[in-house]
């Protein structure tokens, strides 16, 4: 009997198929040579034991579910899980597991090697872009080339795509969203404290001079603040990279800040301090910030969205660029990337078709309806029945990021290639408050942080 008549066949009300396996059913003893009924149900009863936990495993044999992590969730999670389910609906053969999200890059970097000593790494992974180097050196990220190279016409990626996450001449990930850091204006503030909306400030200097301004307002208004605190030292990275310096060298394993370079970008962190600038954290300034009782900003694009919704109705929103003090200055970016970990080939093929979704124009208009990013394609603004789905009032704020977008100055995001990476982070963040809280003079907290990052490498 065919499979599907043999389904139909032991598709019977379960009342019916229950009683007739009751052994019984049917008493009597049949004549010889007589086929029964009971004889045809007990038949029946067999068929339909042996067939459907036979086409239950036909069908999971056909469905690859993989694993999947993240950070951030207050920035990536709509985005991550509307993602999520798209992909999904679009590919029945392919389930996604998330696992709980993780708050800080760093802490999912290590939860990520730690998983990796027992054997339990996800299948694909969003990490700060920062790290992925670390995983591919670690031999847990995939090589994504051969991927990459089968792809044709419209599907090929940009260069700058395919580049931003390398290690050994191979790409090892692809940016998921990519963020740099701009300045936010309050207006309102802006304007009491004399200064001109029309013409923000474009050097450290007039920055920090309008940042006093605004403070002398009202006791209870902050001048400024700047995200210190950022995950991987992004802020500190964005203000060495801003006078020309680097934060280590292209190996990852040797300090290159204990210079100059170093040392003037945190004589601007004490200028924020000498400036009056309240210590807290990076979610408290935001608030702050959003409340009205901060001028300036200093922070990261992917912010704007949810700072133009909360500022409404309140005060006036603007958008600065971030100062860059010299010639060779550089930005770095900041942002996610999405990682293969996965060694089986199956749920690797399955893993390179949800990437590609993640980082094509299907996922990027999610990101871009979901986030305050950009896509991480320019292809994508030109694609003009694709921006008709995007609400008008985020293309309006997309404007806007793209008035101060410094995309030609950005450089890549760095982490120590070292073990104690993280602990690297956390020493440097607690010399960098000393400095903005005055606690410690600049020349103090640069040798400090050299000596605490240089023993941290040799272990």
């Amino acid at each position: 009997m065919p499979l599907e008549q043999s389904l139909n066949a032991a598709v019977y009300k379960s009342s019916t198929v229950k009683t007739a396996c009751h052994p019984r059913f049917g008493h009597g003893s049949p004549k010889r040579g007589v086929v029964t009924m009971r004889n045809h149900l007990k038949i029946l009863c067999w068929a339909t034991a042996s067939l459907l936990p036979m086409t239950a495993a036909l069908y999971s044999a056909d469905i690859t579910t993989l694993r999947l992590s993240y950070s951030d969730p207050s920035t990536n999670q709509k985005a991550v899980e509307a993602i999520s389910e798209a992909f999904m609906q679009k590919n029945p053969d392919i389930r996604l597991k998330i696992d709980a999200p993780i708050r800080e890059h760093a802490e999912l970097l290590q939860n990520t090697l730690r998983s990796a000593i027992i054997g339990d790494t996800v299948d694909v992974s969003f990490q700060g872009l920062q790290n992925i180097p670390t995983l591919a050196e670690r031999g847990l990220a995939v090589p994504l080339n051969k991927f990459i190279s089968e792809l044709k016409g419209p599907d090929q990626l940009l260069p700058s795509v395919s580049s931003m996450v390398t290690y050994n001449g191979q790409t090892v990930g692809l940016p998921f969203t990519v963020s740099m850091p701009i300045a936010y204006y309050n207006v309102d503030l802006v304007k009491d404290a004399g200064g001109d909306p029309q013409k923000l400030p474009n050097s450290w200097k007039d920055l920090l001079a309008l940042c006093n301004k605004i403070a002398n307002i009202k006791p209870k208004i902050a001048g400024c603040h700047i995200e210190y605190d950022s995950s991987g030292n992004y802020t500190y990275q964005t203000l060495i990279d801003s006078f020309g310096g680097s934060m280590m060298n292209d190996d990852r394993n040797t300090v290159e800040f204990n210079n100059d370079k170093g040392l003037r970008a945190l004589e601007i962190l004490r200028e924020f301090g000498n400036a009056g600038m309240i210590d807290m954290t990076r979610d408290q300034a935001r608030q702050n910030f959003a409340a009205g009782n901060v001028g300036i900003h200093l922070g990261v694009d992917s912010l704007y969205d949810s700072f133009a919704s909360q500022s409404k109705g309140r005060f006036e929103l603007a958008l600065g660029i971030t100062p860059i003090s010299s010639p060779d200055g550089r930005l770095p970016a900041g942002g996610v990337g999405i990682v293969m970990l996965t060694k089986d080939l199956k749920k690797q093929d399955a893993t390179w078709r949800f990437i590609r979704f993640a980082t094509g124009k299907e996922g990027q208009l999610i990101v871009l309806n979901k986030t305050g990013n950009a896509p991480i394609d320019p292809r994508i603004f030109q694609d003009e029945q694709a921006m008709k789905s995007v609400d008008p009032a985020r293309r309006e704020r997309l404007a806007q990021i793209t008035r101060v977008n410094q995309i030609d100055k950005m450089t890549a995001w760095q982490s120590f290639a070292s073990p104690n990476a993280s602990k690297i982070v956390e020493a440097v963040k607690t010399d960098l408050q000393a400095v903005v809280t005055l606690r410690k003079s600049p020349d103090e907290a640069l040798s400090s942080m050299a000596a605490e990052t240089n023993e941290l490498l040799a272990k």
